[in-house]
């Protein structure tokens, strides 16, 4: 009697158990993340994000921007990833990780801050939009295909050509070196290029 009492107690257990397994593989998204990681849970606390008055979204603080950490950000700032066009990352931040900007479509300009020293492979990955990266002549570590399908995008830097390590999938032509202010790129630009006004605030 005891017995059959402990497997109806079992077979319920184990029951329950499929139930959760099944709810979880239900509840994965899209790319694969399972629903409570869209949560997006900040790894890095020493990270904060404003938006300025002109709608440049600011990222302060130090060590890693990791995979989670912009979308957590926006989420807490109340601001739709399809905001984002303009970002500035500041100074102290020393890494941008894997996917840390993977396929923000909208993103249009991105400064890296002059502390920046290695960008994982995939960092910015399908952003579809994006025309001008500043990279940043400390930047040493380049991961392989860091910004695939990012085809029309323009890299700014002030390190010598021959100083930069590989980019992978940037053609020559689309790199402009030893820039260390809007003038400088202006002048390093055909006369009638048109430059957005905001990448003058890459520089102070």
């Amino acid at each position: 009697m005891r017995s059959n009492g402990a497997k109806r107690v079992f077979l319920a257990l184990l029951v329950a158990c499929f139930a959760l397994l099944f709810a979880l593989l239900a509840s994965r998204s899209v790319d694969g993340e399972m629903a409570v990681e869209r949560e997006y849970p900040r790894k890095n606390m020493a990270l904060s994000l404003s938006l300025e008055e002109d709608g440049v979204i600011r990222i302060d603080g130090e060590g890693k921007l990791y995979a989670n950490d912009l979308k957590a950000m926006l989420k807490m700032a109340g601001i739709h990833t399809a905001e984002v066009r303009d970002v500035i990352v500041g100074d102290g931040i020393a890494e941008i990780g894997y996917k840390a900007f993977y396929h923000i479509k909208t993103l249009e300009t991105l400064k890296l801050g002059s502390s920046v020293v290695r960008v994982a492979p995939g960092a910015l990955n399908y952003c579809a939009s994006l025309k001008w990266l500043y990279l940043p002549s400390a930047a040493r570590e380049i991961g392989a295909g860091f910004l695939h399908a990012c085809e029309q995008c323009r890299v700014v830097t002030d390190a010598r050509s021959e100083d930069l390590p590989p980019l992978e999938n940037v053609e020559p032509e689309s790199i402009i070196a030893e820039v260390d202010s809007f003038e400088g790129l202006r002048s390093a630009m055909d006369a009638d290029a048109a430059l957005p006004d905001v990448l003058a605030r890459w520089w102070p």
